[in-house]
């Protein structure tokens, strides 16, 4: 093993093993890397990648700013030269790491502890039932595989896109916010224009309503080897073309 791709479990979208990107991680000799994409609003809550120079050693090094931990002075500040957020560079946990670097990890370095507030269920110990509190009541410390970044020497960091890249499913069906049905609309939204992007037709759509299909990774993986005009109906899944 020389190469290690890591993804969050929650993004409906994560090209798994991403040949593209780790392609370019590898092509590099970097320790390690990471596929971003742009907030979709400055106090989205994501941790963002940002550069410091350890005063010590002089080497600049990567961060990820958990969006827990940003203040929003930080979140929201722009760039007065282009006008962009400073910081948005947006950690979706898509990640390239070599091998060797992380076995230098695994044996001489341990990650800090970060605080993380969370609804935690417990006992009423006058009813015995168990309450799920409506808001934080507990800290958990949890520790991050991306906090090694700071000590690779070098780093590729790759622009993503939102609509290709990042579905990610937190809440509940129905929420109408990074949950299942919002992920299955960015799917079915993506590989549609897949289809259109070959020439092909989508067909039975009805009235104001977006065109929509899912096709099997075996099918295609990103959008490649869609025979040109084919037809698809709408909502369907497509597990094969035919040739």
């Amino acid at each position: 093993i020389e190469h290690v791709y890591a993804y969050c479990v929650d993004n409906a979208l994560v090209q798994v093993g991403d040949p593209a990107f780790v392609g370019c991680c590898v092509e590099r000799r970097c320790d390690a890397g990471a596929k971003v994409i742009t907030k979709a609003y400055p106090t989205e809550p994501v941790g963002v990648f940002a550069t410091r120079v350890n005063s010590e050693t002089g080497k600049k090094e990567y961060h990820v700013v958990e969006y827990s931990e940003i203040p929003e002075s930080l979140a929201t500040a722009k760039d007065k030269r282009t006008g962009e957020l400073k910081f948005n560079a947006a950690n979706i946990a898509l990640h390239y790491y070599s091998f060797e670097f992380l076995a230098k990890c695994c044996l001489d370095l341990k990650l800090p502890h970060h605080i993380a507030r969370k609804k935690i269920p417990f006992l009423d110990v006058a009813t015995g039932e168990t309450v799920t509190p409506e808001q934080p009541n507990g800290i958990k410390l949890e520790a991050f595989i991306f906090d090694v970044y700071k000590y690779a020497n070098s780093v590729c960091v790759v622009q993503g896109h939102r609509a290709r890249d990042f579905a990610p499913v937190k809440n509940a069906e129905g929420t109408g916010k990074d949950s299942p049905d919002t992920a299955r609309e960015l799917i079915t939204t993506l590989h549609a224009q897949w289809i259109t992007d070959a020439g092909g037709v989508i067909e039975n759509v009805p009235e104001g309503v977006p065109p929509a299909c899912e096709i099997a990774a075996s099918a295609s993986y990103a959008g490649e080897n869609i025979p040109p005009g084919v037809r698809v109906p709408h909502a369907s899944y497509v597990q094969t073309f035919a040739k």
